[in-house]
């Protein structure tokens, strides 16, 4: 290493307070689509197979002759790493590298870049570092942030509302929208992108909190199981602590709603539409199914959305919705009166912290 060198570190709370720099993440494809510092960029040492063949080396045939391996198989690409660190160092003040502990894998490559010239620090901990502080940032929600939520029969227009709401600038969980799931049987009908891992639907609702600069925080209430992921204790707790809106609309109003959200491909949706509602047969009967399905089939989509209001949606969410008490109800017939209302209630909630 050339002579001032240091191999420096950074940790994590730093780095996510930092300005103009530029995170990579140097673990493998697969590693970082799992999860990954939010605004990362992933430039990885080994892809998924080097990466498999390392690990296995490591456990049959020691540390030792992993590590040549890893030599082995990380030398050619030194030029192009270093070609593509240099372009960064032109765009960005600092950057910032972690593996998955802050081990070898990130500390041999800022080794060499810094001693290439390169400025480029280390996370302490690397990504279990962040991890870490992921999970305590949801151990203490209740501490940081009061959760004002909203609830509602479906088809009332709740996501509306909070997308409306955003748009004023009020701080916004779209729990659903981060899932991609609706929580319903009906639940992927809504969102066409993939369902995210465990870990990043966490990593993104820790991003939106840690930068908003309100305390308050407007959501939907939803159940501990969204989709393929799920809230955490300490989340539902504060959830359940929290402020409480109650959201009502006319029953013509909210079949208007479903039909538009249930055909929004039109065809592409009808069978979807019939595969999910035959998941209905325990619920509601084989001979409503059936009678769906045709309905369906005949594009007669206001009928079942009247149909699963009444003998579906209302008696499952019945229990849940009638279980809190309300701060105050808002009717969204009248959606721009509904969203100044809920405004007006949480720049209020703001003036008392």
């Amino acid at each position: 290493m050339q002579e001032g060198v240091i191999l420096k570190e950074i940790s994590i709370e730093e780095v996510l307070e930092s300005q103009n720099s530029i995170i990579v993440d140097v673990r493998t494809p697969k590693e970082y689509e799992e999860d990954h510092i939010p605004d990362s960029i992933n430039i990885p040492i080994f892809d998924d197979d080097e990466r498999a063949i390392i690990g296995t080396l490591y456990k049959q045939k020691g540390k030792e002759i992993a590590v040549k391996t890893g030599i082995e198989i990380t030398s050619p690409k030194l030029q192009d790493f270093y070609n593509k660190y240099l372009t960064l160092s032109k765009q960005y003040n600092q950057i910032i590298l972690y593996c998955f502990r802050g081990g070898m894998r990130s500390g041999s490559l800022v080794n060499f870049l810094n001693e290439m010239g390169l400025n480029v620090l280390k996370i302490s901990g690397g990504y279990k570092s962040y991890r870490n502080y992921v999970l305590d940032y949801l151990e203490n929600l209740g501490m940081k942030h009061q959760f004002i939520v909203l609830h509602g029969h479906t088809g009332t227009g709740k996501t509306q509302l909070l997308e409306a709401l955003e748009e004023k600038g009020c701080c916004v969980l779209n729990l659903e929208a981060l899932a991609q799931n609706s929580g319903s049987v009906y639940g992927e009908i809504f969102y066409s992108g993939k369902a995210p891992t465990q870990k990043w639907f966490d990593s993104r609702i820790v991003k939106i909190l840690r930068e908003s600069k309100f305390k308050n925080v407007l959501m939907e209430s939803e159940s501990k199981k969204i989709g393929k992921v799920t809230l955490c204790k300490s989340f539902w707790d504060t959830m359940t602590d929290g402020k409480h809106i109650l959201v009502n609309s006319s029953a013509q109003n909210r079949v208007i709603r479903l039909v538009k959200d249930y055909t929004k491909y039109n065809t592409k949706d009808d069978e979807y539409l019939k595969k999910s509602t035959a998941r209905l047969k325990d619920t509601i009967g084989t001979k409503a199914v059936e009678d769906l399905i045709n309905k369906i089939e005949n594009k007669d989509y206001e009928y079942v959305a009247h149909f699963l209001i009444l003998n579906y949606y209302d008696k499952l969410y019945s229990y849940s919705i009638d279980k809190y008490k309300y701060d105050m109800s808002v009717s969204s017939d009248e959606i721009d009166l509904a969203v100044s209302k809920i405004l007006e209630y949480y720049d209020n909630a703001e003036k008392e912290i």
